[in-house]
């Protein structure tokens, strides 16, 4: 879930159900009402996850919030039936690195590893999320290192915003859950 800001108004991005992607543009009203709407929309998924207790849903990007994880943390904490993903939110996330590194800590059991990552020859119109190993060296610095202040995309012209990032430094049990056993668990995969 996204709200952007465009010429003639805001933008509500989502996935619904059926896993399509869904764009509709408001034109003529504040940001305040965008966003009323987009909680509008988490309201219903939540009453979704809410009335399948017993399916388990994976919350992509960092359950649609990554910028407040005070809230992913609520969603977390009231359905156990879900984990989140951090497909490209690793900008939001390492603006925050000690909220996040806490997060994770709490969460290391619900968290999978994902990136968005677009293989090419598609993927080299997406410079900041094509499947090559910038992408994934820029994913291991800001999971497995302290490093400061670098940037969170492998393109010339960042995604999000030109701001940088921080590392969060996580022990190689959490890193073990994030990058495989979480995932194993949630698909039942044998290894």
């Amino acid at each position: 879930m996204a709200v952007k800001r465009t010429k003639s108004g805001y933008q509500l991005w989502w996935y619904d159900a059926e896993g399509k992607f869904r764009k509709r543009t408001i034109k003529g009203i504040a940001r305040d009402e965008a966003v009323r709407l987009e909680r509008e929309i988490l309201a219903a998924r939540d009453r979704m996850l809410a009335r399948h207790p017993g399916t388990q849903f994976i919350l992509h990007h960092v359950g649609h919030d990554a910028e407040n994880l005070a809230f992913v943390s609520e969603t977390l904490d009231r359905f156990p039936n879900t984990v989140v993903d951090i497909a490209a939110r690793i900008g939001e996330l390492g603006r925050q690195p000690r909220t996040a590194r806490k997060f994770f800590d709490k969460y290391q059991d619900r968290i999978l590893f994902g990136t968005d990552a677009v293989p090419p020859p598609d993927g080299e119109n997406y410079p900041q999320q094509v499947f090559k190993d910038e992408l994934y060296e820029i994913y291991f610095r800001f999971l497995e290192t302290e490093d400061e202040y670098f940037d969170y995309a492998p393109a010339s012209v960042p995604p999000q915003g030109r701001w940088r990032i921080y590392g969060l430094g996580l022990p190689d049990s959490i890193l073990k859950k994030v990058y495989h056993d979480n995932a194993a668990r949630v698909l039942k995969l044998t290894t």
